[in-house]
């Protein structure tokens, strides 16, 4: 009787376990920090366009990011997002993997190795190898920091050559 009387009651004693609110599920876009080497490029992604840093809000999923640097150079990242938290996700494009994008037709590639170098294209930081950087044709400055911050590389010419694209490769 005393155990049929306490389970009548059981919905109204307060379990302190139970009262916590159960952690929601978090839904809608995600705030997205996006940063580059370049600062004061143009980025556009899902319908956006601001300049870098970049503080937006996009859905969780894979985005195509569009970079336009301060020389006029096309970069094309691909990032992603992932769903929405309470501290903003931060996206460094550099390391971001590159994307196809017609006409340009140069694929730059640094193979990894090296340990310290890091890789200057344009005059903006692209980061450590191993790296892969879309070009177009055109007038272009690679350089090669070593980890006592001297550099070597200079200016070369990438000839257009249609569509279909041409690796070019550096050994560091």
């Amino acid at each position: 009787m005393l155990l049929a009387l306490l389970l009548a009651l059981s919905p109204a004693i307060a379990d302190p376990a139970a009262e916590a609110p159960a952690a929601e599920a978090r839904t809608g876009p995600t705030e997205v920090m996006l940063l580059y080497g370049d600062v004061g490029s143009t980025v556009e992604v899902a319908g956006q366009k601001t300049k870098i840093p970049a503080n937006i809000k996009l859905p969780m999923g894979t985005h195509r990011v569009r970079i336009t640097t301060s020389s006029g150079q096309l970069v094309v990242k691909i990032i992603e997002v992932g769903p929405p938290s309470e501290q903003a996700q931060v996206i460094k494009l550099s390391e971001a993997p590159a994307a196809s994008v017609p006409g340009h037709t140069y694929r730059f590639v640094v193979p990894g190795g090296g340990e310290g170098l890091v890789i200057f294209v344009d005059g903006i930081e692209g980061g450590p190898p191993p790296l892969e950087v879309l070009l177009s044709a055109g007038e272009h400055t690679v350089e090669i920091q070593k980890p006592d911050g001297t550099k070597s590389g200079g200016p070369m010419t990438l000839e257009p050559k249609g569509e279909a694209p041409t690796e070019v490769s550096l050994k560091p």
